[in-house]
């Protein structure tokens, strides 16, 4: 005899017609034969300290921060995920110190004399040229 039902017709339900089984399936527990048992062993896990990262600073009071979008090529964006995950730095952290560390360069270099571009600003009180020389 076979260890399965048989399937018959009058185990067919027609569409809107299908009701719960009157019966509950029974879930026997206690001293079932586990047979991975033998095969398990206790592993110590070795967790690695939690990473240190530096805090993000405050923005200066009124200032606030605001959303700009910047499209990167695949390739950047690989090595940006990379950097992120190898140096447990948040991508928005490696690319504000990256535009930092670029707009600081060019304000000792080519942008040198235009103190509207300077870090803090200029205002025409402080003899900002505005449009003028080296603006």
């Amino acid at each position: 005899m076979s260890s399965f039902a048989s399937l018959h017709g009058g185990l067919l339900v027609r569409k809107g017609e299908a009701a719960p089984s009157a019966s509950k399936p029974v879930i026997v527990r206690g001293n079932a034969h586990d047979p991975f048992a033998a095969q398990r062993r206790d592993v110590v896990r070795a967790e690695p300290s939690p990473a240190v990262r530096p805090a993000r600073p405050d923005p200066a009071p009124g200032e606030r921060e605001v959303r700009a979008t910047l499209r990167l090529t695949r390739e950047q964006l690989r090595r940006l995920r990379l950097a992120s995950a190898m140096l447990e730095q948040s991508q928005q952290d490696l690319l504000s110190r990256a535009l930092d560390a670029r707009l600081d360069e060019l304000s000792e270099g080519p942008l040198r004399n235009c103190r509207c571009f300077r870090r803090g600003g200029g205002t025409a009180d402080d003899g900002c040229s505005r449009g003028g020389e080296g603006c």
